[in-house]
Formats: structure tokens, C-alpha cells, sequence
């Protein structure tokens, strides 16, 4: 069992650099292949939210990195590609439809920032019915643990700051729009 993240390495008009990051406790089946464990984790979570993601944004690759200590290392960069399906305007690109994803304890959550959205799932300062529905399924991909058809399990959660892992057990969708913040001019990060 190892904790594992893996970084969607996306891009906003081919211009704007995004990352969103999972985080995992991996039982990998030997013989089993890193994209063959984080593929339908990766994939059943983000399909659903291609729904209300604007089409400027795509990803071509993921990189899935091992906790050793207190530090992350690269161990694989997998070939990935998806990208926004939604029709309309595009919002600005910090302006993100927020799911998040609780473990048990005070202050040990886990976000996951969805954008760049379109005016089409949007209404006011809030996602429209079928933009919730997509977002929620996004979201319960996000939390429930996966096993693969060679029985590993991914289960997904958030490292603490001392690195203990801590899975999911529950999660909820913001009904309102909220703001990516930014780290680095120029990067969706």
C-alpha cells in the first residue's frame, strides 16, 4: 500500500497551464499497470464534469508521483487525453465550480476546482440543474474508492501536513460559483 497522486496536466487555449491534482492510498495487484489503477478513477471523475467545461480546455497527460518521506517523486507520466464538451461562452477561468471532499476529523477536506465554465451551465452565481447533476456525479467519482478488474484499490482522500492520509467519507457540491486561486502569473494553478 502506497500513498499516490496523480497531476492532470491540462491546458486553457492552449496558453493557460492547469493542474488538478488526486490524491490516493494504492493496493496495486502485481502485474497491474499504473494507468490500468488511475485511469478509472481519473476518468469516471472527470467524464462527468466534461459536461460544464468549456471545450478550450484539454488534457493530454496525467504524472503520478509516490510519497516517500516527505516528499513526492515521479514514478510515471501516462498518456491521457480529455477535454470540455460544454457549448457557450466561456467564463473567466478562475471561476470554478467547487466540489469537495470530506474525511473524518476538523479541517481535513480535500477541493477540487472545476473550470473553465461555460455561461451555458451558469446562472447568476450558480451552477443550473443539469451542471449540478454533472457536477455531482463528478463528485461522487471523486470520493468512492475504486478496484480494478485485477482487484487493486485506489482510495481516494488528502495527505495531512505530517503526511497521514485520510480517505474520503462523504463530500458536497457548492451550489455557488467559486474562485480558483492563483499561484503563478499565468498558470491555472
Amino acid at each position: 500500500m502506497t500513498i499516490e497522486r496523480a497531476v492532470v496536466n491540462g491546458m486553457i487555449a492552449s496558453t493557460v497551464v492547469t493542474k488538478t491534482v488526486f490524491t490516493a492510498q494504492v493496493t496495486r495487484t502485481p502485474g497491474e499497470e499504473i494507468n490500468e489503477v488511475w485511469d478509472p478513477y481519473i476518468g469516471s471523475t472527470l467524464g462527468p464534469l466534461m459536461q460544464i467545461v468549456s471545450p478550450v480546455w484539454a488534457a493530454t497527460t496525467y504524472d503520478v508521483y509516490t510519497r516517500v518521506g516527505d516528499q513526492w517523486e515521479l514514478i510515471d507520466t501516462v498518456t491521457f487525453n480529455m477535454a470540455g464538451t460544454s457549448s457557450g461562452d466561456q467564463l473567466a477561468n478562475a471561476v470554478a465550480c467547487v466540489l469537495i471532499g470530506k474525511c473524518q476529523g476538523i479541517r481535513k477536506f480535500g477541493r477540487k476546482f472545476v473550470s473553465p465554465l461555460t455561461e451555458s451551465v451558469v446562472a447568476g452565481n450558480a451552477l443550473v440543474s443539469a451542471g449540478m447533476v454533472a457536477a455531482a456525479e463528478g463528485l461522487l467519482a471523486y470520493i468512492t474508492p475504486v478496484t480494478t478488474l485485477l482487484s487493486s484499490v485506489l482510495i481516494p482522500g488528502v495527505v495531512s501536513h505530517n503526511g497521514d492520509f485520510h480517505p474520503f467519507v462523504g463530500g458536497v457540491v457548492s451550489s455557488l460559483l467559486g474562485s480558483i486561486r492563483r499561484r503563478k502569473p499565468g498558470y491555472g494553478i
